[in-house]
């Protein structure tokens, strides 16, 4: 019921009108949540109506290029938002050791880096063996050289974390392997500068490529407002949770606690699920997602010494 007439109002008790005056926002607000996408029933100009779509637009291309984890159904950006230079950034990073990262200027070649290193450190190891470690050097970077090589998102994804962590694992049990004593504790400050490269940089992307805000479709009918801070959080979050998971997994690999099929095994599941999750709302088939899945794995299945 709805009071208009203010002489009718002053008929009724107070408790009355302020139950009906409380309906009425009530009711007020469902409506316009309801109406909000589809605005043929909401009075606004038509600059509000380009901006509306112009947003709808942008997110529909957001969504093919960009590739948040905790985040699915994004159904719309600010129409502002700037999609035509996200491709234009360059990775970069501050090194562990001061100034500009050592791997910044060779990320699509960072084996170099290391080989480099090598050839200032280690002068004792025969020629035969230094070659043998530096072949092992450049399939263990290769993954995320041809990665960071990639046109398109360069901010952290899935993949980047997940390959890695395969990547240092393989690393590091190269450097317990076959790099004398005396120089391990050198090596392992590279690995832990080439780590913090390609992890900095690329959630440094991240965060400047991520939105003001989004609205995120929750479910068949609904939709909520997620702000920047709130996405960045999320993503953090996952991304740092997926590291762990992974290294986990590669360290008890390492260590003899299980075997290369069944770690390969335990990674096939875990990757499976975060695809089958991933796109669960999406309407992507099964043959989609299992080309994603055997992709990433065939790029791990190569990091595994």
């Amino acid at each position: 019921m709805k009071i208009e007439n203010t002489d009718t109002v002053k008929m009724y008790s107070p408790e009355y009108v302020s139950k009906v005056a409380q309906e009425n926002k009530k009711a007020e607000a469902e409506n316009a949540a309801q109406t909000k996408s589809a605005y043929d029933d909401i009075d606004i100009s038509k600059e509000g109506k380009s901006l509306l779509d112009t947003g709808k637009e942008k997110a529909e291309r957001f969504r093919q290029q960009v590739h948040f984890c905790t985040f699915g159904d994004i159904k719309e950006i600010p129409a502002e938002y700037r999609i035509e230079n996200l491709f234009k950034m360059d990775l970069k990073a501050d090194s562990i050791f001061g100034g500009e990262n050592l791997f910044q200027r060779n990320s699509t070649s960072q084996y170099k880096v290391f080989d480099e290193w090598l050839d200032n450190n280690a002068s004792g190891i025969s020629e035969e063996q230094m070659q043998m470690i530096k072949d092992e050097i450049k399939n263990a970077t290769g993954a995320m050289d041809s990665l960071n090589d990639q046109e398109g998102y360069r901010g952290t994804s899935f993949e980047s974390v997940a390959l890695l962590q395969a990547s240092k694992s393989y690393l590091e049990n190269l450097k317990n392997t076959m790099i004398p004593e005396e120089l391990r504790k050198g090596f392992q400050s590279m690995i832990d500068e080439y780590t913090y490269f390609n992890e900095t940089s690329r959630d440094s992307l991240m965060q400047r490529m991520t939105p003001d805000y989004m609205v995120v479709g929750i479910g068949n009918n609904t939709v909520s407002y997620k702000y920047k801070n709130e996405i960045i959080q999320s993503e953090q979050s996952f991304y740092s949770k997926e590291s762990k998971d992974i290294s986990s997994k590669f360290a008890d690999y390492y260590s003899g606690g299980m075997s290369k099929e069944a770690l390969m095994k335990d990674v096939r599941n875990y990757v499976t699920d975060y695809f089958t999750n991933k796109n669960s709302s999406s309407g992507r088939s099964k043959a989609s997602i299992s080309t994603n899945v055997e992709d990433l794995l065939g790029k791990l299945a190569g990091l595994i010494q």
